[in-house]
């Protein structure tokens, strides 16, 4: 078809010729791409530009494919093609897929000093890839060494909001939180604003290893900098004081979450259950989902699991079984590990009737795979007391 298109003096602009080479690309057919690109120079006369290369670049680069994408590169630098900030994105990624990311950041290095201005998904794609790999220390180096080259170029290309945060997740799921709070010290002092995700993201790191009050001081840090508070900061610091049974902090949050205007959701609800049922104040808890159920916002299973095994816990028993009826009767499945904990508490009572009634409920309605509920029921069999008959 090309061909006959040539023979007839109908020669196809740059565009058309990128769309038909484009099809070739996507469909994973590159080598044909390349093959088309020749016949298309040599038949058509045509002179490929940088997007041409950078449309066969696209695969090679999803896939890692490293030695095709040095192929296609050379291509581009014999036919004249100056790379641009799309070719060095496709680069930076694949390399990165290839699992080389020194390559990578030399490449974007690259893009610096020859004064590409590169787009920040790329370096953010780049930070974000070293951080999921582990080396969060490499991408600190990198930055670093951005910041050189920007003061000696005279450049602009700094780490945005989004980069930042991307460091702080990685350092929060690192449990390393002295580098984290460095990082939004450091932060403040340059000028930098933090959002609220940001500041969200360094109380939940501090919550989940039941540093609340080192969290406590990262809110007020927020509040001073004008950051208003969202929901996920109230529930973020309710969950924290909550895990730690610091229940009365925890419900001063909750009125103050309502009275800067954020409804209380499920997790909010839950969270503060989890933390009365911890301190043995089930019973509070179960008021609580009485408050749940009449306003907007209603349980889901996290709520109920949570409560269930709660009661049983501190030995609400009477109040497990009229539950456990309710949740029956709405077709709410629960956890084996509540399931354990239910058939537990029934056992220790001398329910043993009750227990298998609820093991054949598990069966019948395959709450449970059967092999996790006969482990359930045989591992709860043993806290069965067996009444002592007198002489």
């Amino acid at each position: 078809m090309y061909d006959n298109m040539v023979r007839s003096n109908f020669i196809p602009d740059t565009s058309t010729h990128n769309t038909v080479i484009n099809g070739f690309a996507k469909a994973g057919r590159v080598e044909d791409a390349l093959s088309l690109l020749q016949h298309m120079k040599q038949k058509g006369g045509f002179s490929p530009n940088t997007v041409t290369f950078n449309v066969l670049l696209g695969e090679p680069s999803k896939l890692g494919h490293v030695g095709r994408i040095e192929n296609i590169l050379d291509l581009m630098i014999e036919d004249g093609c100056a790379p641009d900030h799309v070719t060095s994105d496709l680069l930076v990624r694949g390399f990165c897929h290839a699992g080389r990311d020194e390559e990578a950041c030399n490449i974007f290095s690259g893009m610096v000093r020859d004064v590409v201005d590169p787009d920040m998904s790329t370096l953010n794609f780049l930070i974000r890839y070293l951080c999921k790999a582990g080396k969060i220390d490499t991408a600190y180096k990198f930055l670093e060494e951005l910041r050189g080259l920007n003061t000696k170029r005279g450049l602009n290309c700094k780490p945005d909001i989004v980069t930042w945060s991307i460091l702080m997740n990685a350092l929060c799921i690192g449990k390393h939180m002295r580098e984290a709070s460095n990082l939004l010290d450091g932060m403040l002092e340059s000028g930098c604003k933090p959002d609220s995700f940001l500041y969200n993201t360094l109380m939940k790191g501090y919550c989940k290893i039941d540093k609340t009050n080192e969290a406590l001081e990262v809110y007020k840090k927020m509040d001073a900098e004008g950051c208003a508070p969202d929901v996920v900061t109230f529930n973020t610091l309710i969950f924290g004081l909550s895990k730690v049974e610091k229940i009365d902090e925890a419900k001063k949050f909750l009125k103050l979450m309502v009275r800067k205007g954020h409804s209380p959701d499920v997790i909010t609800y839950t969270s503060l259950m989890n933390g009365m049922c911890r301190k043995g104040n089930a019973m509070g808890a179960l008021a609580l989902l009485e408050e749940m159920e009449q306003s907007v916002c209603q349980p889901d299973g996290c709520t109920y699991n949570t409560l269930m095994h709660g009661l049983c816990m501190c030995q609400h028993l009477h109040q497990a079984l009229k539950l456990y009826e309710v949740l029956k009767s709405k077709e709410v499945d629960l956890e084996s590990g509540t399931y354990a904990a239910f058939l537990k508490a029934l056992c220790r009572a001398g329910k043993v009737a009750e227990a298998y009634e609820v093991f054949d409920y598990v069966l019948n309605s395959k709450s449970l795979p059967d092999i996790v509920a006969y482990s359930v029921l045989e591992n709860s069999l043993k806290f069965f007391k067996k009444p002592r008959f007198s002489r």
